[in-house]
């Protein structure tokens, strides 16, 4: 159901973004991602994890607000919801392509063995996504890659609505090589 309800978000905040920023195709992306949380809080409330329960229980007046202004076409409300379907679009392919996902992480594994074995260390692949020295193993998920950090970021650049393609090209350039090396180290 979650992948669902992601790719529902990921399509209504594409329609939102190529059609002129209709309000009802925003609407429909932030219903998907709250959907999406309430969907999840069985899986929390098992774990007993309940910050996401609370969260749950607070997108729904958060929705209600964010509907009610979208409706009156509020220039910050489209400006939170452009940059949440820019950084929706980039994220989402990630997450729900296995190639693009094992791509970029595949990417993250060589270039972080490849940093370990510059530093003098002797680093050895336990598996295609697993790297392991001493008694030390991290298994390198889409969540070590920073994409979503990326993702994020690009969104809030991008939510500019009035962006040059030199502003667009300078804020892919000072966000995507910097959080990604970044993380590469965090790795």
């Amino acid at each position: 159901m979650s992948d669902l309800l992601v790719l529902c978000a990921f399509l209504a905040f594409a329609i939102f973004l190529l059609a002129r920023q209709h309000p009802y195709a925003a609407l429909a992306g932030w219903g998907c991602i709250v959907l999406n949380l309430w969907s999840e809080v069985p899986a929390f409330l098992r774990e007993d994890n309940f910050l996401y329960p609370m969260l749950a229980l607070l997108s729904l007046p958060f929705l209600a607000i964010t509907a009610e202004r979208l409706l009156r076409r509020d220039p910050v409300v489209l400006r939170l919801s452009r940059t949440a379907a820019v950084a929706t679009c980039i994220y989402v392919p990630f997450a729900l392509v296995p190639p693009l996902r094992d791509a970029l992480i595949g990417t993250v594994v060589n270039l972080a063995y490849g940093l370990i074995t510059a530093l003098g260390h002797h680093p050895q692949l336990l598996a295609w996504d697993i790297i392991a020295e001493n008694a030390f193993v991290n298994q390198i998920i889409l969540g070590c890659t920073g994409i979503l950090a990326i993702a994020m970021m690009l969104g809030v650049a991008f939510g500019e609505e009035h962006l040059s393609l030199r502003q667009g090209v300078l804020a892919v350039l000072l966000v995507v090589p910097p959080v990604f090396l970044l993380n590469l180290l965090r790795v």
